[in-house]
């Protein structure tokens, strides 16, 4: 909550709202996310939360970033951009939910913004130019978005870790596997519902009520 008295909002507060990433950090955060989601992934695990409130990191890059709310797709929780993803036909896994949400993050790491509108199809200038091919192969009308390895491949993400990076593998238990099958199919479901509910109410009514009749 803001202070009711200025003065010390003025002395302690932020001196901007608007804290934009310069070229270097983009790459440096956007690798991290992206090898964090590949190893929830590629280990079998979910996510579909990806945005900028439930990602600590720090600009001076001593330390690795964190995703944080894990748990929110095993306890069902509705994902901050769903609405979007509703709108979006080409969106059917939990994956593509966090890799449509990673051009948002992009997005909103370049301009200091959060992105207004689903889609882009002309970016603002202030967006360097590397981060605006990345977008445009994810902020797409329709086709298939790019998987999390094909991102991790692009130059803008070739990143070299001074003290090295080694990736590991998870092991489930048939019991956990089994559990986080059903999370993915019940969130492939809900997509699904989200998009046959946004195609309906797109009908006109005199059309969906002859469709009623039949």
């Amino acid at each position: 909550t803001r202070p009711a008295d200025g003065y010390y909002w003025k002395r302690y507060g932020p001196t901007s709202s608007i804290r934009r990433c310069d070229l270097h950090q983009i790459r440096i955060l956007g690798c991290q996310i992206l090898e964090a989601l590949y190893f929830l992934y590629e280990n079998n695990l979910v996510y579909g939360h990806l945005h900028s409130g439930n990602i600590l990191f720090d600009f001076e890059q001593t330390q690795s970033i964190k995703l944080l709310d894990i748990t929110n797709a095993i306890a069902g929780v509705s994902s901050k951009y769903r609405c979007y993803y509703s709108n979006l036909k080409y969106i059917h896994t939990l994956e593509q939910c966090d890799i449509y949400a990673f051009g948002r993050l992009l997005y909103e790491l370049s301009t200091g913004e959060e992105c207004p509108i689903s889609l882009y199809t002309e970016f603002p200038s202030i967006i360097p130019y590397p981060v605006q091919e990345i977008l445009s192969k994810i902020f797409i009308p329709s086709g298939t978005l790019p998987t999390l390895q094909q991102l991790l491949n692009e130059p803008l993400f070739q990143v070299t870790y001074s003290s090295g990076f080694e990736r590991f593998q998870l092991k489930l238990n048939t019991k956990a596997k089994e559990a986080f099958d059903e999370i993915i199919r019940k969130a492939r479901e809900r997509l699904e519902n989200d998009h046959i509910k946004v195609s309906l109410f797109s009908i006109p009514k005199n059309r969906l009520f002859s469709l009623q009749r039949i």
